[in-house]
């Protein structure tokens, strides 16, 4: 299990000094990060996301809370003693505690909340990569990024991102998503797979591979 202290120095004194060190004595890794600098790790890994709440902004504590929701990782808020009563955003996380805080305490809520994370498996979330799509919502995200998607692109890209290196032949996707009794021809796919790729891929990304004379299919690693 590592842990990710999410500090700045642009707000103001950070509640949580010392404490990566605090816990090293009790073998829990803690990695201390600008917020505005290190790419919050995604994955279902049993790290905890750490948030010092007295050095930095609300719009900064707001936004590392998001992500942590979209991607499946707990996060825990530090809060300076007197600060509760300011703080608005509670109910959003998923722990906190009041600093100064005893080490032992916060190492018993940081493995629960690692517990949490390794247990817990959201069969309405497709995340590969970069890409992350929920299915319960229809909210698709490329990293940070929201994506806004039409219904039967939407459904294209379930079908490719829930069974990534399978290679769907077209007439396999025109029935996925149009039906088998669909008049119009393969052509369909072809279409709206270009549009999908202009809103989900960039320089960085590419997610679906053409394969000539055969499909198409959802690429593992990009």
């Amino acid at each position: 299990m590592v842990n990710y202290l999410l500090q700045s120095d642009s707000v103001g004194q950070p509640f949580g000094v010392g404490i990566d060190s605090l816990l090293a004595y009790e073998d829990i890794l803690t990695q201390v990060y600008d917020i505005h600098e290190i790419p919050l790790p995604t994955g279902n890994h049993g790290s905890v996301i750490v948030i010092d709440q007295g050095s930095l902004s609300k719009a900064d504590i707001i936004s590392a809370i998001e992500y942590c929701s979209r991607s499946q990782l707990k996060c825990l808020l530090l809060v300076g003693q007197g600060g509760l009563e300011h703080v608005d955003y509670l109910h959003l996380v998923d722990d906190f505690c009041v600093c100064p805080v005893e080490h032992s305490e916060l190492k018993a809520r940081l493995s629960r909340l690692a517990g949490d994370n390794l247990q817990q498996e959201d069969l309405s979330i497709i995340k590969v990569n970069d890409l992350y799509v929920d299915l319960s919502k229809y909210d698709v995200y490329v990293g940070n990024r929201k994506v806004a998607l039409t219904y039967k692109e939407f459904q294209l890209l379930v079908s490719l991102a829930g069974n990534p290196g399978h290679v769907y032949t077209r007439e396999d996707l025109l029935s996925r998503v149009w039906g088998y009794d669909y008049l119009g021809g393969t052509r369909t796919v072809d279409v709206h797979i270009r549009r999908l790729r202009s809103k989900i891929e960039d320089a960085e990304h590419v997610f679906v591979e053409t394969i000539w004379n055969v499909g198409y299919k959802f690429n593992i690693e990009n």
